[in-house]
């Protein structure tokens, strides 16, 4: 040390900024603020966390609420850290990851979950106060992305709801049911089949067939028009379809279809007669006398 600089322990003290003073031969040294001030940080606790499941892979942003959250560092971060379970969110200058707003909130982007699987874990907040301990409130769910592999029945009549059978996998905690669209179209001389969001059912109108999370039903509206949807089951885990296929309606895809179909009309037959043995060729003209077809 030099005659400018001494070593001191801090005494225990209560959370909030106090003044250092320093005391000598020649004198007691003057309050100095904000220059001298030291903090003492009480020990953070997480209260909640919100929202408390994602994907395995990580990614969606999570709100930390809780106490003592103290981000001393020049960057406003590096005082600050936050793990899911065992692996830790990065931060450094420059850092978007981490965004301590105040003293009890906290953004962060989950990571990718530790096991690589599913699995609940804790999310606990470190600073110079301590780290925070685990309880039921900090809990964060990672959830294996659903897939799915059919839908059935496959069609009914426009007009009128109807309840389908969905099988797959990790059709878990379902948030929601997308109906999409699909729209085809050509790039490099290849043919691809792109997905958009039609409508999105609740939750509540998805019923699981037992625990396995493989099979369920869902409820789907009425549609007056005549309309092909594809069922995309929603968990926190992500959505039971991808969004693109290759080719011209993949078979992939019409597995996982359902057409309202309108009530066939016919309005001609060309001819309108024949003999008695039968054998004659008959175009039908009408409206829905073709809804075999999907498009």
């Amino acid at each position: 040390m030099s005659y400018n600089e001494i070593l001191a322990t801090a005494p225990a003290g209560s959370a909030g900024p106090v003044d250092v003073t320093v005391v000598s031969p020649g004198g007691v040294g003057v309050a100095n603020s904000p220059a001298d001030q030291f903090t003492y940080v009480g020990v953070p606790t997480v209260t909640s966390v919100s929202p408390d499941a994602g994907a395995v892979a990580g990614g969606p942003q999570v709100e930390i609420q809780g106490t003592n959250f103290y981000a001393g560092g020049a960057d406003g971060v590096s005082d600050i850290g936050v793990k899911f379970g065992t692996s830790a969110v990065p931060f450094g200058e420059g850092n978007d990851l981490i965004d301590v707003v105040n003293a009890t909130t906290i953004y962060v982007y989950a990571v990718p979950s530790p096991s690589g699987g599913s699995e609940t874990v804790d999310v606990t907040v470190s600073d110079v106060g301590g780290m925070s301990a685990t309880s039921s409130a900090d809990q964060f769910t990672y959830y294996n992305a659903p897939t799915e592999s059919s839908v059935s029945p496959n069609a009914g009549p426009a007009g009128q709801g109807a309840s389908v059978t969905v099988v797959g996998t990790n059709l878990f905690d379902v948030q929601a049911v997308d109906l999409d669209t699909a729209t085809v179209y050509s790039t490099g001389g290849n043919d691809y089949t792109q997905l958009s969001q039609f409508a999105s059912l609740p939750a509540s109108s998805f019923t699981p067939d037992g625990t396995s999370g493989t099979m369920g039903t869902v409820v789907l509206p009425a549609e007056p028009a005549a309309t092909v949807v594809y069922v995309d089951v929603v968990t926190p885990g992500g959505g039971g379809l991808v969004q693109q296929f290759t080719g011209d309606d993949p078979p992939a895809l019409q597995a996982l279809s359902f057409t309202f179909d309108v009530v066939p009309e016919v309005d001609a037959l060309v001819p309108d007669a024949g003999p008695i043995v039968g054998g004659t060729s008959v175009e039908v003209e009408g409206v829905g006398v073709n809804a075999g077809r999907k498009r």
